[in-house]
């Protein structure tokens, strides 16, 4: 008998449960139809029982919209689940040379394999390493190799608009960041007042680079003034050019932008990190392909996919995502590109029921303008990659819009 209470006590909690869903939703609905700024817009929604998959609500699911970065849930599926959590990117330095008391006879070769998290103090350490090995002197060349990817740079869609933009940057399977944030493929650019009204005002870049160019057009204006700053990179060119007015009691603005071919950009931040450590290349800085005899001289693994994963989710990282696809290419097909990531991404995510055919995949951020996905397949796949062994690291990456622990 001291069970049938316990099981109204259940039945009502669940009825006053289901009436409080069904007056959300309701809510939702008046939102949709009343509110002035979803006048003229389309809203595709889905919600789905983290339990059961039941489908609790839907408006316009089926519609095909343009997911944004939304897309990267299904490319950070398809990652983890074809490369596997451990997976982890390698970069490497070789020579075709030997080492004869300080000189090193032959080029050195620096050879990327798609870290998106390779940073300035990674080549940093390269140098210090190579300068305890006694190396002061490369009497050849200093070569960059990306040839792992392709030489496509951008996914198909994306406009000239955003190409200049941080979060437009090329893919190369040897680029760099400038910061802990990873934002792979761009240079920091940052402002900062002179001491003198209507002088330019300072400006340097994170890293130092002689890669890019810098047209300073901006004039530092007394206190009180609006500061009203711009930063564009010529198309095709790594000319950066600011404009505008920065007031003198401003603190220093910073902006990344995206480096046209970052492929030669690692290679002139690795040849300056070279001379911090006393170390002189005589030859050029050029591009060209590990030969075959050449040795291995140094290597420097990324953090395993299961940490890259945060920062590529938490901070919505573009660069990472088309990384992510092309190296679905390398791994299936031996070929890192666009077409081959975005078919294995699209045959990994139908093993979750996610209808395919019902959706437009152009790219693996959401930064195409053609990419479009229905909402309910993005319930659909969220929900069915609850049963995979990666999950917990799927589940940490996503980002919060407060910290439940805080």
């Amino acid at each position: 008998m001291k069970s049938i209470p316990a099981l109204i006590t259940f039945f009502i909690v669940i009825q006053m449960s289901l009436i409080v869903q069904a007056q959300n939703f309701q809510k939702i609905e008046e939102i949709i139809q009343t509110d002035p700024i979803l006048d003229g817009a389309m809203v595709g929604i889905s919600v789905r029982s983290g339990t059961t998959g039941e489908v609790l609500y839907e408006h316009a699911s089926s519609k095909r919209l343009r997911p944004a970065s939304n897309m990267k849930l299904f490319t950070a599926a398809a990652a983890l689940s074809i490369l596997g959590e451990e997976h982890t990117f390698t970069t490497k330095l070789y020579t075709n040379g030997k080492k004869r008391w300080k000189v090193l006879h032959g080029n050195v070769y620096i050879k990327g394999n798609g870290d998106p998290t390779l940073t300035k103090a990674d080549l940093d350490q390269f140098a210090v390493q190579l300068k305890e090995k006694g190396i002061s002197l490369i009497s050849g060349d200093l070569i960059a190799d990306d040839s792992h990817f392709d030489q496509v740079r951008y996914p198909v869609d994306i406009p000239w608009s955003d190409e200049e933009a941080g979060y437009g940057a090329q893919i190369s399977a040897l680029t760099m960041a400038p910061n802990q944030n990873f934002d792979t493929g761009t240079i920091e650019i940052e402002i900062a007042p002179s001491n003198k009204i209507g002088q330019p005002a300072v400006i340097k870049t994170n890293p130092v680079s002689d890669y890019v160019t810098i047209l300073n057009k901006a004039t530092t204006v007394k206190e009180g003034d609006s500061e009203d700053l711009f930063i564009t990179r010529h198309h095709g060119t790594n000319i950066i050019e600011v404009n505008g007015l920065i007031p003198q009691e401003s603190q220093p603005y910073q902006q990344l932008i995206g480096v046209w071919e970052p492929t030669g950009y690692v290679l002139d931040v690795l040849n300056h990190a070279l001379k911090e450590q006393g170390i002189t290349v005589l030859g050029d800085l050029r591009l060209g392909k590990v030969p075959d005899e050449a040795t291995e001289l140094l290597y420097h693994h990324s953090m395993p996919l299961s940490e890259l994963i945060i920062p590529f989710m938490k901070y919505s990282n573009n660069a990472h995502a088309e990384t992510l696809v092309k190296q679905l290419g390398f791994v299936e097909s031996d070929e890192g590109s666009w077409d081959k990531g975005l078919e294995a991404l699209t045959t990994e995510i139908k093993q979750w029921n996610v209808d395919t055919d019902k959706m437009m995949i152009r790219d693996g951020s959401g930064i195409s303008h053609i990419t479009s996905i229905p909402a309910s397949q993005i319930t659909q796949l969220l929900y069915s990659i609850q049963s995979e062994p990666w999950f917990a690291s799927f589940e940490q990456s996503l980002p919060l819009v407060v910290d439940p622990h805080a």
